[in-house]
């Protein structure tokens, strides 16, 4: 859905990538990004950029995880890149050789690397060591990164995480903090699961078991994000009746109030994506059928919190192919 979407006012014949991203990202300029892990590509009014990730000669690229930067653009990835040896002729047994690397691309220029972990496994072998991590960035670009070590024996395995804010040793709570400290209004409610909690509407309890089932059910395909501002956005295809609904937080006289409202009809919103849209508002894209002539994309913005949309409009449709089949 996002190649056909996102390419406005381009064409999606004008990329060269079949497949759908793995995620979305945008900054506060007005630029998307189409993150297909080990390439992502930035589309803005006047400016276009692709990076790819590679790896040196013998070596593979594993898998990829791109964070963008609101306020500035700049790129951070995680990547992972391997290569085998063999150990004897007949390559009966097999050295896998692994690293971990940061990857810093600012808005311009060349993108950096560096080296946060390497370790190599034997075949068959039980006491080894090894890596995995993950990251996050804030705002600003302030790079959250968690590295955790996992020593292996034929007893079992032991693993230990450490965390770090801007390159300084911190904690997970620490990292939690930080991420949302530099947004404009750092947020009282926190996107978990679909569901938005804390504050008051933390110390909400849910009626029954099965009713918390069927929320998370109807999560599942849902975009979750927090705008400018702070404040939480939850856009979900629902299971009571298949239509595409916004859940987001208000504040009243009667304090703080979570609210949901219907985006579109029937048969909508099964496959969504949304981003932040100018200052404090939020754009979210959907999928929708309305019969076998008319079915698309539609894009729906929300400008500075505000409950209902500004406007809503078809991105792309067609009578005779059915864009749902390419998402």
């Amino acid at each position: 859905m996002l190649t056909l979407i996102l390419t406005a006012p381009l064409h999606a014949a004008d990329l060269p990538y079949t497949r759908e991203p793995v995620a979305l990202h945008a900054d506060d300029h007005d630029r998307f990004y189409l993150d297909y892990g080990k390439r992502i590509v930035r589309w803005g009014r006047s400016e276009e950029r692709v990076i790819n990730h590679t790896a040196p000669r013998d070596w593979s690229v594993s898998s990829v995880r791109n964070a963008v930067a609101p306020k500035t653009g700049a790129i951070t990835a995680l990547k992972r890149i391997g290569r085998s040896e063999c150990v004897n002729k007949k390559c009966e047994e097999k050295i896998r050789y692994s690293k971990l690397l940061v990857v810093s691309c600012p808005v311009r220029g060349a993108c950096k690397e560096r080296e946060i972990a390497s370790w190599s496994r034997r075949t068959g072998q039980k006491n080894y060591t090894s890596y995995t991590a993950g990251h996050n960035v804030t705002e600003a670009g302030t790079l959250l990164l968690h590295v955790t070590k996992t020593k292996h024996t034929s007893e079992g395995a032991k693993s230990n995480t450490n965390y770090t804010c801007g390159g300084r040793k911190c904690d997970a709570q620490t990292q939690r903090e930080q991420l949302f400290s530099e947004m404009k209004a750092p947020p009282r409610y926190r996107i978990s699961g679909g569901h938005i909690g804390g504050g008051a509407l933390g110390k909400a309890k849910r009626k029954t078991v099965g009713d918390a089932v069927l929320e998370t059910m109807a999560a599942t395909d849902s975009t979750e994000l927090y705008d400018s501002l702070g404040r939480p956005h939850v856009f979900l295809h629902t299971s009571s009746d298949r239509s595409f609904a916004h859940r987001f937080v208000t504040q009243g006289d009667a304090g703080p109030k979570r609210q949901e409202k219907r985006i579109d009809t029937r048969e909508s919103g099964a496959a969504n994506a949304a981003a932040r849209w100018g200052d404090g508002g939020v754009v979210v894209f959907h999928y929708f059928y309305r019969n076998s002539y008319y079915k698309g994309v539609k894009a729906t913005l929300f400008e500075d919190g505000s409950a209902d949309p500004t406007w809503q409009i078809d991105i792309d449709h067609d009578d005779e192919s059915n864009p749902g089949w390419k998402l």
